[in-house]
């Protein structure tokens, strides 16, 4: 545990329920790696689990986490309200670029709210866009 740790380790008691940080890092690698249409954002409590009992960057499986952050929502807000949200998640792993050949990808994702956001799944390598979105 490191200082950005929100809870300090000072007895047996004060350790992360294992299974909760394992059913949120299988979570995770499976939003990136076993999804048929591609990485997505994971669920909102798989990256709070995570970021309460660990320091990034996390490694899921084959899937390394460098950025997450969840965003409070504010569900009365009129046409921009919106609930907790992943806001920023940026994670590593392996996929060959049909471009290059390199095994290495890139899943980024960034979210205001209900009012805009973006994903791109990309070679790290070269930065062949597997895909891309934006809205808002």
């Amino acid at each position: 545990m490191t200082d950005e740790t929100k809870r300090r380790v000072r007895s047996i008691e004060d350790l992360p329920p294992a299974d909760d940080v394992a059913d949120a890092l299988q979570t995770i690698e499976d939003a990136i790696l076993h999804n048929d249409d591609g990485p997505r954002t994971p669920p909102v409590g798989a990256v709070r689990t995570l970021r309460e009992w660990l320091s990034l960057p996390w490694l899921a499986g084959r899937v390394t986490v460098e950025r997450a952050a969840v965003t409070r929502g504010d569900p009365e807000h009129g046409e921009h309200s919106s609930y907790d949200h992943v806001s920023e998640f940026i994670a590593h792993f392996p996929k060959e670029c049909p471009e290059c050949g390199h095994s290495g990808a890139t899943f980024e994702a960034h979210r205001m709210h209900n009012i805009a956001g973006e994903t791109t799944f990309s070679c790290r390598l070269c930065g062949f866009e597997h895909y891309a979105d934006q809205w808002g």
